[in-house]
């Protein structure tokens, strides 16, 4: 892991990660924790705080509409939705019917 996080935060990570019941992708979850608290430690502006921790928020959100790893998904977040995906409400069942600069294809 990130080594600006003090190994004793990397042992309380998989401490943690154990704890919740995490066993698939252990290692990528260890990482993306650690790179969050590193992000946290940085002491970033309060702006770019709110956008990281909306952008988690809404990725979170966006991963449980589905629980099944077979189904193929889209998401779209913050400001990468554009006004004309915004105003159509659709399921996108396969990549050809993702939208396109010009609108959906």
């Amino acid at each position: 892991m990130d080594t600006s996080v003090p190994k004793s935060t990397d042992e309380r990570i998989a401490a943690a990660l154990r704890e919740l019941d995490v066993s698939q992708d252990f290692r990528i979850s260890e990482a993306f924790v650690s790179e969050v608290l590193g992000l946290i430690a940085d002491q970033p502006d309060l702006l770019d705080l709110k956008i990281a921790s909306a952008a988690v928020t809404e990725m979170r959100g966006a991963f449980g509409c589905s629980n099944s790893r077979e189904v193929k998904k889209v998401s779209i977040f913050g400001s990468a939705a554009a006004r004309t995906i915004r105003s159509t409400t659709r399921h996108i069942a396969s990549p050809h019917d993702w939208p396109t600069p010009g609108g959906w294809s």
